[in-house]
């Protein structure tokens, strides 16, 4: 048995057998292996690869909607910007030009907001993608200038929050971003300030997230910031 994933992939397709790490936004990073490989197909699109993986924790399709796939000792960073022309939601493989230097990863589309993971090397372990950045290109050769974007800083940035008070907490409802884990505690950065949440559950059938801020929020923000470094820090002692 297994979990079939798919999207763009950087590079060469992993070997079967092959140790990953599988990230989201929610929860832990979880070590998985890969079973096989083939083609997928989404309607009338053109074929993308897909993953048949091993390990994970039994949830639903759904809530792996979003999460990131690499090979396990490999560097993964995450950096967030806002779009200043919105364009439609796409993920796509992407390389990104650094005046000289080149690095390469994924990108995430939605809402307006952009999530860029730099995979592997091209990029100093503790610097900003956005301090170097001048283009984004995606593999069918699509460019995005640096100019066109507002960075929002390293972290992984989720857009399509809406909220609700409960008591003297806020609730935030949040699209999926790989599997939630109840909770899991989060460090939300929010303006210049960082506020604590932890997650509630994770719906089934769309993927969508509910996390509990520890404060009032009277305005839920367009997008929150979610800093995963502390859970980084420890995880492959654990």
């Amino acid at each position: 048995g297994g979990v079939l994933l798919s999207g763009p992939v950087i590079g060469l397709s992993p070997e079967p057998g092959q140790p990953l790490i599988l990230c989201g936004a929610f929860g832990q990073p979880q070590r998985v292996r890969l079973a096989g490989l083939f083609q997928t197909h989404r309607g009338s699109g053109p074929a993308q690869p897909g993953f048949v993986v091993t390990g994970l924790d039994d949830a639903a399709p759904a809530c792996y909607r979003g999460a990131v796939l690499y090979e396990e000792g490999v560097l993964f960073r995450s950096f967030g910007a806002l779009e200043k022309s919105r364009s439609k939601p796409r993920s796509y493989a992407a390389r990104f030009d650094l005046g000289g230097d080149k690095a390469y990863g994924l990108v995430t589309i939605a809402g307006g907001v952009l999530d860029a993971f730099v995979i592997g090397g091209g990029l100093a372990e503790r610097e900003n993608l956005w301090s170097r950045l001048e283009t984004i290109v995606a593999a069918d050769g699509m460019a995005t200038h640096c100019d066109a974007l507002s960075p929002i800083g390293p972290g992984w940035p989720v857009s399509g929050w809406r909220g609700y008070a409960q008591h003297e907490h806020t609730v935030l409802i949040a699209r999926s971003c790989g599997p939630a884990e109840p909770g899991c505690p989060i460090r939300i950065a929010l303006g210049s300030a960082g506020i604590l949440a932890e997650v509630l559950s994770q719906q089934p059938k769309e993927g969508i997230v509910q996390v509990e801020t520890k404060s009032d929020l009277p305005t839920p923000p367009s997008y929150l910031m979610v800093d995963r470094t502390s859970f980084f820090d420890g995880y492959l002692q654990n």
